[in-house]
């Protein structure tokens, strides 16, 4: 007989036992899961006072109590005192930091931040004092997470206070080299083992959907050297395969070349993960995942975005069958969630990749592909793909072999001029550039630099290969000049300042996926535009406003704009949404 509330303190005690094992990025859902912690509690004691007046009625009643009822009481009680000595223990603020590598100025800033401290508004050589004296004087207990450290970090260095100036201030670290812990002095380290071979058993059959009628799962564990990223995606890869083509894996993992240019602990898991993107045996698939590799670790890639970045590509079909490439982008995504080589994200239309499949991809595409992240970096020669976080526009590129740019410009003043930038970029064909502290006004124009006027036409020549333009955060004002880019498949503009949407984007015949999401449009009817744009697939018009012309009440009268050649009857996807 189970007893009353048995399913909660199971939960319970099972969350509490998950909370200690899961990865440290368990910490940046911290506020959430302290939330759940307090109230899966205090359901836990309404829930053993009702069962000790139930018992207390019973015995009035001279009605029998079974024994488990008071043990399930006891195992409650102490539980909940458990639960009251963690709650004594826990921090009262922390903050998380990932994948900085070594770049100091970063992790300080992004601390400070957290910590509502502008150092931006101060002289730079006093940040880091300036952030040790915040927490050196915070009165509550802060936890500090420095995640996947590769080198020692001078704690004084960044501003945090170490031994035995700590205070209420306590560092954690996690690093795949026990090098790391000892040269920053760690005053404990903890060790994740790797799994015990019927645990990784277990993980690998559940994953293939095998009965492994010949006995090949064991081998392929060993091989897996009980690292569970390795086992997930491998058997991901071997998912429903006949036992005679687990035998040429085997085999193919087994034979594998030598990575003479990766670290000796990390070789067992890129010769698994290499294996299940070459037993993929699809080139749009493989196309696919190694550009989900150009965005930052753990960043997390929506669904509609892989879908303009495939198309825009050319990966998977010409814009005249828009809607057949779209399914199949889905398609092939879908295939790679299958594999564990992307990974759902729970409640959003997004994916991510783990870190260490992401820096497989990278390395099986290092010819082509280039990540920067800090100043320290510049562009390799013949990159293709490229994913750049600066706080200004680059120095000039000139490198014509580019065809992915995603450029996340993070600094708040502007001084470079970007017609320099993107001058000779022929091949360019997909551009997506962030402006990631509000909206910005470079000078010259952002959109005469990306664009053109008379005295710019040479930067709208090399533009001419592009498909996909996407702008985040910019103050843009005329881009009349936006029906010169006949290539042009998919146009994003997003957080942005337009004087209006322009008459002659009806001629840009390859247009296919039209977004507007958050923008200041200052004049002008942009339905009266959109109507005439019959060769639209998707349109997305999300609570943008100002639109001193034209002040819809609601999305009714949206839809009543529409001509009945772009209407929502027409349109494949569509989304309309009104500032209320």
């Amino acid at each position: 007989m189970a007893c009353p509330g048995e399913g909660i303190l199971t939960d319970l005690a099972k969350r509490l036992v998950d909370k200690t094992i899961k990865e440290v990025s368990y910490f940046r859902h911290f506020e959430t899961h302290d939330q759940e912690f307090d109230e899966d509690n205090q359901l836990l004691c309404r829930r053993l006072e009702k069962v000790r007046k139930d018992i207390d009625d019973a015995n009035i009643n001279e009605h029998e109590v079974e024994g488990e009822f008071q043990d399930w009481i006891k195992k409650a009680d102490n539980l909940i005192q458990m639960n009251a000595e963690i709650r004594q223990t826990m921090f009262d603020s922390w903050c998380f930091l990932r994948k900085y590598r070594q770049d100091v100025n970063k992790i300080r800033g992004d601390i400070a931040r957290q910590l509502v401290l502008d150092l931006d508004k101060r002289v730079e050589a006093d940040h880091s004092k300036l952030l040790w004296s915040k927490i050196y004087d915070y009165k509550k207990k802060l936890l500090i997470i420095l995640d996947d450290v590769w080198e020692k970090l001078d704690l004084t260095e960044i501003g945090i206070p170490s031994r035995p100036d700590h205070k209420n201030c306590y560092v954690l670290i996690t690093t795949r080299h026990s090098k790391v812990c000892e040269a920053m002095r760690c005053h404990q380290t903890v060790r994740l083992h790797m799994l015990a071979d019927e645990d990784a058993l277990t993980l690998f059959l559940s994953h293939a959907r095998s009965n492994d009628s010949e006995g090949l799962a064991h081998e392929f564990v060993k091989e897996c050297g009980g690292l569970p990223v390795a086992i997930v995606a491998l058997a991901g890869a071997l998912r429903n395969w006949p036992a005679g083509e687990w035998n040429v894996a085997l085999t193919a993992l087994r034979n594998s070349k030598q990575f003479v240019d990766i670290d000796e602990d990390l070789v067992t898991i890129y010769r698994c993960l290499k294996l299940s993107y070459d037993h993929l045996n699809d080139e749009k698939a493989q196309r696919l995942f190694l550009l989900c590799s150009i965005f930052p670790e753990d960043y997390e890639i929506p669904i509609n975005l892989i879908i303009r970045l495939g198309i825009g590509l050319g990966i998977f079909g010409e814009p005249d069958e828009y809607c057949a490439s779209r399914s199949r982008v889905v398609a092939v995504k879908n295939k790679l969630i299958a594999s564990s080589l992307l990974l759902k994200v729970e409640g959003k239309e997004c994916v991510k990749m783990h870190d260490l499949v992401r820096e497989v991809a990278q390395w099986i595409a290092k010819e082509d592909i280039q990540v920067i992240t800090d100043s320290t970096m510049t562009l390799k020669a013949n990159k293709r793909f490229v994913f750049w976080s600066a706080d200004d526009f680059p120095d000039q590129l000139g490198d014509a072999k580019l065809e992915i740019l995603l450029l996340w410009i993070t600094g708040n003043a502007l001084v470079k001029d970007p017609n320099a930038f993107f001058a000779g970029m022929s091949r360019l064909k997909i551009l997506s550039l962030l402006s990631g502290y509000g909206r910005k006004v470079p000078t010259p124009s952002l959109s005469q630099s990306l664009l053109s006027t008379p005295s710019l036409s040479q930067s709208l020549l090399s533009l001419k290969n592009i498909h996909t333009i996407i702008l985040d955060g910019w103050e843009l004002g005329d881009i009349s000049v936006l029906k010169n880019l006949q290539s042009l498949v998919t146009l994003e503009l997003k957080n942005c300042l337009i004087i209006e949407l322009p008459k002659d984007i009806k001629e840009l015949q390859k247009l296919r996926w039209l977004g507007l999401r958050k923008c200041e449009i200052q004049k002008n009817n942009p339905f009266q535009v959109i109507e005439r744009c019959s060769q639209l697939k998707e349109l997305y018009f999300v609570s943008n406003y100002n639109v001193k012309d034209w002040k819809p009440e609601d999305e009714k009268e949206i839809e009543d704009e529409i001509a009945s050649d772009i209407s929502p009857s027409t349109l494949q996807f569509f989304l309309l949404l009104v500032m209320s």
